[in-house]
């Protein structure tokens, strides 16, 4: 907090400095008796115009980013023209040729040193350390030591050199060295190439930036490709016109409020639109004119004399056939370059269909990974996937408008996608529809897969939850029923061995009861055995035994509607077709005593079996309240990846579970 608090502060002081250099330059330069044109040759107009547009962009971004060194650079190269350029107006106002005095020498000195720090350290390493105020690797660092070289060589030939800014009033500062006079010719072409060879790189970095970039960074980035593509624009059509005027000053002032944009309002508009347009037209614009030139020049050198149509008329007509097919060409081309394979569809059905191929359906963030593939292909903010309502995967930052696309499988839907549109959009553009048409149905088959692993998971723990349960429940009962009667069988026969010679009457009666208690035990025994499997699906089948179990149930009559004999089928599924047949009908006996018939009905297909339980009980409508047997039946149901339903009907009761009748499970 108190660094934040001192940055605001030295902002504040930077931007007070900058406005009172302002109004020294132009208090000064109307004073001084410099005419306009002395004003503009002497670069206090440039200089001025150029200094508070740094200056005023980097005054903010100081303040609220005081950690980021973009703000401080540009507040930096705005002092050092707003320097150069009071500097030099005061002195054209107080000072005479030959002036000596220490004061004025030193304010000499600061004007010949301001522009240049400015323009061959302060404004190359902007760019280069936009946005994030880091170089773009580590490699990186020698771009600085180019930085300062061209600096230094620069301060060699522009201030310590025979002819540097304030040689125009005739005022020397203290850093003129004559012996370097001879040096100032290789040393300008060091300083320039230098200088150069520092903004390609920081231009390099922005491309490396921008395609390592996430989409915050890109979209910063094209603020900065836009004032750049202004700014050649206007130097261009300044060049060629031969205007010299500030057409090929002025633009400059683009790149600090792009910068400005770019680092605290990036959302501003639809910057990749924009740019993607700018760049459509400036393409447009400079083949016109090319061609219209060409045409003219060769038309003009070889068969004017021949053609009744001027060849003026010919490059027209040439444009005019040529623009639109050419603007359609280069469209899809650019359009490419700034929105990736969101105008192809095959090559986004390709891009994230690599990336469908490698999702783990078993990982928590397999369809997160594919949806930030999607987003990064097809230029979206956002995207998410949502099942019943809730959010099962998503990537990049919500925005305020947003599309909803359903995921179906066949007629079943399987859940929503929801793309997050482009800032400046306010519906999907058809152009998109026709991409997320068919990775909607891949993204579908994905998020079934998903699905299908997460309820096979969820199944494969439930059976090992209930093998364990199952292996504590007969542990307990071996341990608790079984144990205590084989150990009184024992101590009981030894007692019996001790006494039958002495007493035969006790011995025989400890014999009884070792028996009774031994009948007692195999009964456990065989209950234990029954629970496990029932014995009577292996002595007499499925549909016999559950027939043997209903007609226990009297007075309840059933009815059997089922294949006999059943096809073999896994003991697994067998028990399990048992156990919730049975419990279905003990269920109709002990909570629905209206019932006076129920029927038991199985129907068999290639791949799965269902058994359907029903009564003729008038139950209501109530939903059944799910007891031990309604979750031991969908347990069982669900251990074997199946289903099962239990409600009321207006006919009765009725229990359905369907289950697969493959190969057993291991």
């Amino acid at each position: 907090m108190a660094g934040d608090r001192g940055g605001r502060i030295s902002a504040d002081v930077a931007l007070g400095v900058a406005l009172a250099l302002v109004a020294a330059a132009v208090a000064a330069s109307a004073v001084s008796g410099l005419s306009w044109a002395e004003l503009v040759d002497g670069f206090v107009v440039s200089s001025t115009v150029l200094g508070l547009a740094l200056a005023l962009p980097g005054f903010p971004i100081a303040r609220q980013r005081p950690g980021n060194p973009v703000g401080w650079l540009l507040l930096a190269a705005g002092l050092g023209f707003l320097v150069s350029a009071a500097g030099f107006a005061v002195l054209a106002w107080g000072t005479r040729p030959g002036e000596s005095g220490p004061g004025w020498r030193l304010l000499a000195d600061l004007t010949s040193v301001g522009w240049l720090l400015a323009v061959t350290l302060a404004l190359p390493l902007t760019v280069l350390l936009f946005p994030d105020g880091r170089l773009p690797g580590r490699r990186w660092w020698w771009v600085l030591l180019v930085a300062g070289t061209g600096a230094a060589a620069g301060l060699v030939v522009f201030t310590l050199g025979p002819q540097d800014t304030t040689s125009a009033v005739g005022v020397q500062g203290y850093l003129r060295w004559p012996a370097l006079d001879g040096l100032a010719g290789p040393l300008s072409t060091v300083a320039g190439v230098a200088v150069l060879l520092t903004y390609a790189a920081g231009v390099a970095g922005l491309a490396v930036r921008y395609r390592r970039g996430d989409e915050v960074t890109r979209r910063r980035l094209l603020w900065v490709l836009l004032a750049g593509l202004v700014m050649v624009a206007a130097f261009t059509v300044d060049s060629v016109l031969g205007l010299e005027s500030l057409l090929g000053v002025a633009p400059i002032a683009l790149l600090p409020v792009a910068i400005l944009i770019a680092m605290l309002r990036y959302q501003l508009l639809d910057i990749q639109l924009v740019v993607s347009r700018t760049v459509l037209y400036l393409l447009l614009t400079g083949l016109a004119v090319a061609t219209y030139v060409t045409v003219v020049a060769l038309g003009e050198a070889t068969f004017s004399a021949r053609l009744r149509l001027g060849p003026p008329v010919l490059a027209t007509v040439l444009i005019a056939l040529a623009f639109n097919p050419l603007r359609v060409w280069l469209q899809q081309r650019v359009d490419r370059l700034f929105y990736g394979a969101a105008r192809d569809p095959a090559r986004a059905l390709a891009v994230v269909g690599v990336q469908l191929g490698r999702l783990d359906p078993t990982g928590p963030e397999g369809l997160d990974e594919v949806l930030a593939v999607m987003c990064r292909t097809l230029n979206y903010p956002a995207a998410a996937i949502t099942i019943d309502g809730a959010v099962v995967a998503s990537a990049g930052q919500p925005g305020t408008v947003d599309e909803r696309v359903p995921l179906r499988l066949g007629d079943a839907p399987v859940g929503e996608l929801t793309i997050g549109l482009r800032r400046g959009e306010k519906r999907l553009d058809p152009k998109d529809a026709a991409v997320l048409g068919p990775l909607a149905a891949s993204l579908a088959v994905s998020v079934q897969a998903t699905r299908y692993a997460a309820d096979l998971q969820h199944a494969r723990q439930s059976l090992v939850a209930a093998r364990e349960a199952e292996r504590s429940r007969l542990h307990r009962d071996l341990h608790d029923g079984l144990g205590p009667v084989l150990t009184s069988v024992q101590l009981k026969a030894d007692a019996a061995r001790r006494i039958a010679d002495t007493d035969p009457a006790q011995a025989t009666a400890l014999m009884d009861q070792i028996r009774a208690q031994t009948t007692d035990a195999i009964a456990e025994v065989r209950r234990i055995v029954r629970d496990l499997r029932p014995p009577s699906l292996d002595t007499v089948g499925l549909i016999p035994a559950i027939r043997q179990h209903a007609d226990t149930l009297h007075p309840l009559r059933v009815r059997l509607d089922c294949p006999d004999p059943m096809p073999p089928l896994p003991a697994a599924i067998d028990v399990a077709l048992y156990r919730i047949a049975t419990e279905a009908l003990t269920n109709i006996v002990r909570h629905a005593p209206t019932a006076t018939t129920a029927t038991v009905e199985l129907a068999h297909s290639a791949d799965r079996l269902t058994l359907t339980v029903a009564d003729n009980a008038v139950n209501g409508t109530q939903p059944w309240a799910p007891g031990v047997g309604l979750t031991s039946m969908t347990a069982r149901a669900a251990e074997l990846g199946g289903r099962l339903t239990a409600a009321p009907t207006p006919a009765g009761g009725r229990v359905e579970a369907s289950l697969p009748c493959g190969r057993s499970p291991r």
